[in-house]
């Protein structure tokens, strides 16, 4: 990552099927927009740095599917996000219903209890079919404490300054976000002040005589230097373990833009032989191999239907299917 990036964040895109989740997206990492846009299957995801007020960040933004059938899927799309866009189309009523639905979903599994959310009513360019009013929009992000914008994807009106004043808000939260690179202030409204960063990593509670304490992984590196502090030397019980190798294959996928769900549903459908054991050791000390797997993983789920993703290489040399052991 550059020097002058100051953080990567986070960015989830949530909401009902339609509502033009993907365009917004599109419009605001392409500057493009297409009006026959399909349907998002199961997740996309892009990336783009954007500078404002003074701080350069890097987002992370998942585009979930909207639809009832990838429901099961996006659970593990919340965790870790600092931001969320809840969009619904002010054409059609029942989408801007629906946000109570999307934003209990929000509360339920994000990992974070400060994130930081933006109502975005879009479809504003079609006037003439518009069922919900602005002042509605207002209300109801005033009585769930979010931040609002309507917008147009078709138009560009109100894109880029509902992600810019969402990461705005991400960056004066403390707690919320961590610095990268060993930086140590941001510009907040023109003020150099001192960054809080957060623990930011996964949590994982480990037990010795009888005593649990939290240790917190903010890469795979870290692993092993939070094992060391959290035991003390002492002997891991078996359950501990695998929360250990579960954290290292998490961070793991989350660096090559996927989930842990995706990557063993993904390498089951390969007839993949791999332990949990072993797919954390080659997170650990094989990262370009463990990259190859994610490869193959993403690559199978697309064809299947589980996820937006296409043109991913062939698995790695050495790995063991099913197939092979006929």
């Amino acid at each position: 990552m550059d020097d002058d990036v100051l953080t990567t964040l986070k960015i989830l895109i949530i909401g009902e099927t339609n509502v033009g989740k993907s365009s917004l997206l599109l419009r605001f990492t392409d500057d493009s927009f297409d009006p026959a846009q399909s349907p998002t299957i199961g997740v996309d995801f892009k990336t783009k740095v954007l500078t404002t007020d003074g701080n350069t960040v890097k987002l992370a933004i998942w585009d979930t599917a909207g639809q009832e059938r990838f429901r099961t899927l996006t659970p593990s799309y919340y965790r870790g996000a600092q931001g969320a866009i809840l969009v619904y189309d002010v054409t059609r009523k029942s989408t801007f219903v629906k946000l109570e639905t999307w934003l209990d979903e929000l509360d339920t599994y994000s990992t974070k209890s400060n994130i930081v959310k933006m109502v975005v009513g879009n479809k504003i360019d079609k006037q003439e079919d518009r069922q919900v009013s602005r002042e509605e929009g207002i209300q109801f992000a005033r009585r769930h404490q979010t931040l609002f914008i309507e917008a147009s994807a078709k138009t560009k009106d109100g894109v880029q300054c509902a992600f810019e004043e969402l990461v705005q808000k991400v960056i004066q939260t403390p707690g919320l976000w961590e610095t990268e690179g060993g930086g140590d202030s941001i510009l907040v409204s023109g003020q150099q002040v001192s960054a809080v960063p957060s623990c930011g990593g996964w949590r994982c509670n480990v037990h010795f005589r009888g005593r649990s304490r939290n240790c917190y992984s903010l890469a795979i590196r870290s692993v092993h230097r939070a094992l060391v502090f959290a035991t003390k030397g002492r002997k891991l019980k078996k359950e501990d373990m695998k929360i250990l190798w579960d954290t290292r294959i998490t961070a793991a996928c989350e660096e090559h833009n996927f989930t842990y769900p995706l990557l063993q549903e993904g390498l089951s459908r390969s007839n993949v032989l791999l332990n949990r054991k072993s797919l954390a050791d080659l997170a650990a000390w094989e990262p370009r191999t463990f990259e190859a797997l994610t490869n193959l993983a993403w690559k199978r789920v697309a064809q299947d239907g589980l996820a937006g993703v296409s043109d991913i290489g062939d698995p790695p040399e050495g790995v063991i299917t099913r197939g092979m052991l006929k």
